[in-house]
Order: C-alpha cells, then sequence, then structure tokens
C-alpha cells in the first residue's frame, strides 16, 4: 500500500468530473421571438460522470456519441424541437422534465426507457398525443399540466403498475380518459382540474383501491361519478360558470374517505344526505363557493374532522354543531350567515376564519345578539332605558370584522347584557360617575345587591391617538376587580357601537354579580376604549334586590366564582381571574402556549395600574 500511494504522488493531478450542470440560453422578453441559443455536443465530451443537467431555452447542435450517458436527471425547458433526438441517451434517465417545450410527440421509433420513473411535459402546448406507455414501463409520475392541444392519453398506460400520480391539470382539448385507467392498483392521485371537455363519470374508479386523491373541477361532468369510493376526494371545484347540481349519492362512496371537496359545484343542502355523519374516516371537508344554506346534523359526528371550508357559501344561514375535532373552520365571505350552533375549543385550537359574515349574531352557548324588545322585561326595567324603538345604531362585530346598521340590539355573552344606542347624557341618581377619568373606585354598600350598571359615553376623537394601553391591545374593554375578594373580571364585548356624524354612543351594560359583593368590599372599575374614540363620560349604578328595605339578606353557601347570573364562565379562567373575550381568541390560544405572565397580558388585562402600563411591553416578548 505504501508503494501504491508514493506512485500515485508522482501522477499529474486529475481534473475533477462535474456531476451537475445547469446552462442557460438568453432570456427573450419578447414572446413572438423564436430565437433560441445553441450550444455544440463537443462541450459535453469528457463529461462521463455527469448525473444532473439542466438545459434552459437551449439548443443542442451535433451527434451525441460523446453525450453523456450516465445521466440520471435531465431537466430541458424550452425544448426548441418537435421531438427528442434520436441519438439522445436517455436509458439511464430517471426523471425528463421539460415544460414549456415544444414537442408534437416525444419521441419516434422503439426506443425503451426502462429507468424512467418521472416524466413532466407541462406546458407543451404543441403536445397533441402522449408516447407509448410500454415503452417507459416503469413510470411513477405523469405531470402534463396545461398541455392545451392534448386530445387522448394513449390507453397502454393502463399497463403501468407503478404509476402513482396522473396529473393533466387544465388539458383543455382532453376529452377522455381509456377505461383501462380503472385497473392501475398502484395509482395515489388523479388530477383532471380544469379539462373542460373531460368526461370521466363512467370509469369504474371503484375498482382503484390505492386512489387517495381526485380532482375533477370544471371537467364536462354533469353529475358526479357515484361510483368514487377512495381514500382522497376533490372534485367539482367549477372554473366556468356553474351547471346543474350535481346528483350525489355519498351512500355508494367508501366510508374510508379522508378528504371530501365540492367546492363550486352548485351543490344544494338538498343534495348532502345525512348519511355524510357515516364517514367516520373524513378528515377535510371542502364545500366552499356552494349555495347550500345549512349542513345535515350529523356532521357531529364526524369526530376526525380536522378543517372544514365554507368559504363564499352566500346563502349559508345556519351551521349545525360541529365536532369538538375540527381545528380549521372557514366560512369567510357568507354574507348570509347568522347563527352557529358551537364553536367548541375555540379557546384552545380551533382557529375560527369568520371575516365578512357581517350577519352572525348568534354562537349558541358564546354570544347572542336580539332586538331589545324581546328581552326580558325585568331586565329592560333594571336599565331603565329611554323609548329607543326608532333608533338605529351602527355597531360592529369584532369577530368577523363588520358593521351592520340597524335597529337597536342587545348583546348577551358571559351571562353579561350590553347594549349601545346614541346618547351624550349619563342618567341622573348614578351611584357614582367621572367625567374624564377612566376608573371609578368604591366600597360595596350595606344593602342587598342584584348587580352593577356600567355607562360608558364616548364619541370620535378629533385627533387620532393611541393610549398606552390600546397601543398594547386596541379593543373597547371593562375592567371590574373586587379587590377585596381577589376577584377580577376584565371583558371585551363581541359587539359595540360606532358614533357617527358626530353622535355619541352610550355603552350600557349590567353585570348581576351581587353574590359577589360584600359589604365593604373594595370595588375598582375602569373602562379603555379603542384607538380613535374619546371617552367623555362614565358612570357607574347600583342595582338593588327588591326587598324590604333593600337590607342585605344573609345567604346559606357562598356562589360559585365562576358565574355570572348562572352563565359559567371557569373556561374563561386565567390564574384566578377571568378574561371574557370571543373575538380575541387567538390571545387565549399564544398565552397557553407561551404563558400570560411572560407575554404581558396577565398584567395587562388584570394588574392594578391600569394607567401606567409601559409602553415598551409587547404581547410577544
Amino acid at each position: 500500500m505504501r508503494k501504491i500511494r508514493l506512485s500515485r504522488q508522482n501522477d499529474p493531478p486529475r481534473q475533477p468530473q462535474p456531476r451537475k450542470v445547469l446552462l442557460y440560453g438568453s432570456n427573450n422578453k419578447n414572446s413572438e421571438s423564436k430565437k433560441v441559443d445553441s450550444i455544440n455536443t463537443d462541450a459535453f465530451s469528457g463529461m462521463r460522470k455527469l448525473k444532473l443537467l439542466q438545459l434552459d431555452n437551449l439548443a443542442v447542435k451535433g451527434n451525441y456519441k460523446e453525450f453523456p450517458r450516465s445521466l440520471r436527471w435531465l431537466c430541458w425547458h424550452k425544448f426548441p424541437y418537435k421531438c427528442l433526438p434520436d441519438g439522445l441517451p436517455l436509458e439511464k434517465v430517471v426523471a425528463l422534465e421539460m415544460r414549456h417545450s415544444r414537442l408534437h410527440h416525444l419521441f419516434q421509433g422503439n426506443k425503451v426507457l426502462s429507468a424512467l420513473k418521472i416524466l413532466n411535459l407541462s406546458h407543451s402546448e404543441g403536445l397533441s398525443c402522449t408516447p407509448d406507455f410500454s415503452k417507459l414501463p416503469n413510470l411513477e409520475r405523469i405531470i402534463l399540466k396545461y398541455c392545451t392541444r392534448l386530445i387522448e392519453i394513449d390507453k397502454s398506460i393502463g399497463g403501468l403498475k407503478r404509476l402513482l400520480i396522473l396529473n393533466v391539470r387544465g388539458c383543455q382539448s382532453l376529452r377522455k380518459l381509456p377505461r383501462c385507467i380503472s385497473n392501475l392498483q398502484s395509482l395515489e392521485k388523479i388530477i383532471l382540474y380544469g379539462c373542460s371537455k373531460l368526461v370521466w363519470s363512467s370509469l369504474e374508479l371503484n375498482k382503484m383501491q390505492s386512489l387517495l386523491e381526485l380532482d375533477a373541477g370544471g371537467t364536462a361532468n354533469d353529475e358526479v361519478s357515484t361510483s368514487v369510493s377512495k381514500k382522497h376526494l376533490l372534485m367539482c371545484s367549477s372554473v366556468s360558470s356553474p351547471r346543474k347540481s350535481p346528483g350525489i349519492l355519498l351512500t355508494t362512496v367508501s366510508h374510508t374517505l379522508v378528504t371530501l371537496s365540492l367546492i363550486g359545484c352548485g351543490l344544494s343542502s338538498d343534495l348532502i344526505p345525512e348519511e355524510l355523519g357515516d364517514f367516520s374516516m373524513l378528515q377535510n371537508l371542502f364545500l366552499s363557493e356552494n349555495p347550500i344554506y345549512s349542513l345535515p346534523e350529523s356532521i357531529k359526528r364526524l369526530t376526525n374532522l380536522r378543517k372544514l371550508e365554507l368559504e363564499n357559501c352566500e346563502q349559508l344561514e345556519y351551521l349545525p354543531e360541529i365536532p369538538a375535532s375540527v381545528k380549521i373552520l372557514s366560512t369567510w365571505q357568507c354574507r348570509s350567515l347568522q347563527r352557529i350552533h358551537n364553536l367548541l375549543n375555540l379557546l384552545t385550537t380551533l382557529n375560527f376564519l369568520g371575516l365578512s359574515c357581517n350577519k352572525l349574531i348568534e354562537v349558541q352557548e358564546m354570544f347572542q345578539l336580539k332586538c331589545i324588545s324581546s328581552f326580558d322585561v325585568d331586565l329592560i326595567s333594571v336599565l331603565g332605558l329611554p323609548n329607543l324603538s326608532d333608533m338605529k345604531v351602527d355597531l360592529y362585530n369584532s369577530l368577523t370584522l363588520t358593521r351592520w346598521k340597524g335597529p337597536i340590539q342587545g348583546l348577551s355573552e358571559f351571562g353579561i347584557f350590553s347594549i349601545s344606542f346614541h346618547g351624550s347624557e349619563l342618567p341622573d341618581g348614578l351611584s357614582y360617575n367621572s367625567t374624564g377619568s377612566s376608573s371609578i373606585s368604591f366600597d360595596v354598600p350595606n344593602y342587598d345587591i342584584q348587580g352593577l350598571n356600567l355607562y360608558v359615553i364616548y364619541g370620535n376623537a378629533s385627533t387620532s391617538y393611541c393610549t398606552r394601553r390600546n397601543k398594547f391591545w386596541n379593543e373597547f374593554h371593562v375592567r371590574v376587580a373586587n379587590k377585596t375578594k381577589d376577584l377580577r373580571w376584565t371583558y371585551s364585548p363581541t359587539f359595540k357601537g360606532l358614533p357617527d356624524n358626530g353622535e355619541d354612543i352610550t355603552w350600557l351594560c349590567h353585570w348581576e354579580i351581587g353574590d359577589h359583593l360584600d359589604t365593604g368590599d373594595s370595588m375598582s372599575i375602569s373602562v379603555t376604549l379603542f384607538a380613535g374614540a374619546r371617552l367623555k363620560e362614565f358612570g357607574v349604578h347600583i342595582v338593588y334586590k327588591q326587598n324590604d328595605n333593600n337590607l342585605r339578606c344573609n345567604t346559606s353557601s357562598p356562589p360559585s366564582r365562576h358565574l355570572i347570573n348562572g352563565v359559567d364562565i371557569s373556561a374563561y379562567q386565567v390564574q384566578g381571574s377571568y378574561f371574557l373575550c370571543h373575538h380575541d381568541f387567538d390571545v387565549q390560544q399564544n398565552c397557553s402556549i407561551y404563558g400570560w405572565n411572560s407575554t404581558g397580558w396577565y398584567e395587562f388585562l388584570f394588574g392594578d395600574n391600569s394607567e401606567d402600563f409601559p409602553d415598551e411591553m409587547s404581547p410577544y416578548d
């Protein structure tokens, strides 16, 4: 071995053999120019170990005798010829990518490429037919996207026993697929999206036990095939004007389905049967852009469902109970949606995307907005409201980020009732009031207290400004604290009134928390407005129970800390305090991960010093 090493030291240095070469022609910005740069095959002589070769917008001229025969991957974008040269050595090529080529057909003769696994001829607009696939027996991926003149797929595709993916997306001239494609037991994904002339419903896809995904959006089918029975199903996403609603019989589809997409296929609620709940393996359900007004109640049985998309369903009015397993629920731009049965796990794992749902007024067990006349008469009496029958107000929904103008509405959430209406004066006889200050403190008197009414009057600020607090969190919120009992509630309503045309807004809020207040308890109540609003007056009125002399009555047992007016708020507890907010659910989700103290949120929401909150603190520092 020593002699061998010594002999090698005297050898001349070897030139390294390239394994990868990238060559680029000129980038002609003029689309009408047909000029192609060229290179001679002699440039590749000696590159015996070349494995990867990428050519962009180049013509290769000369004899291919010296062309590298060890190629495994050939990427030749904008290939300039109508077919592959006869002498081009492709026997060992595993991946052949020829996007945006001028190919009319792949090659001539009886060339067999046994090593080829990936064939990508996307955007080859001159390609009218596929090659004889019997010459490419080990293909695993066929990608023919946007080959707009492709008319047919060769029947020999039925012999590709290892084929995993067939993608003919956007092949507008393709009219049919060979029936033998149903015999491909390894095929996992078929993408037919945008093949506007293709009729595929006659294919016996129920035979394809390995099929995971079928995207047949924008095809020429008048109805969805009922023979599809696979794990992933993506179909009927219309790319043109809506056609006749498909007759979908989900009872014939395998219950092992994992993904079901029926986007934009003119699907009405009547065509979604109760049997949808039998798809116990379903994880992703996409029903966007359909004229559905609701979903079947059986959807609650889909206990593995992770993602539910109902975007742009403009006739959707109601959502039934959604399973707790759902992580993403999108009702974006469902402008008719008024009620949702539940949003389980909103504070922990659910990402609710409800933007532009401007008519949403109720999520059961969370909040409800309804006409003031429909609320309990005793509650109306406690509030001492003026005549609001002819008044309208502009309301902002912080959950959907929409505004809505209409008759006066009352909001009920967390056992708290609130209402917004136009007005600029506090009522007479308030227990406590403050002009220019955002906080009020007092000791609980020796009377039997039912609750507290909070009055906040605000208008548009003459100049835009941000306080220290709304730099941190620009949301309207009030903080109520019983310091004696160390009970703290911070409440941000889902709906609030917006000042309009110089008219101020009176926000009245009733807290029925008398059971949590004892004589002498030290109370502190403060309010923070959103940027652009100016506080004018703030008042608190104590509401007494109706009994003789209003004297406090002894109770047999202390009330639960988790109840406000009989509503359990334990899910909103933060280290013994309560953050009562639905619209910024991501605050609770993030703090459950990073910690309430480390992010600064706990001190911000429940700290004693409301005005001295430091500017430099950030909720995600």
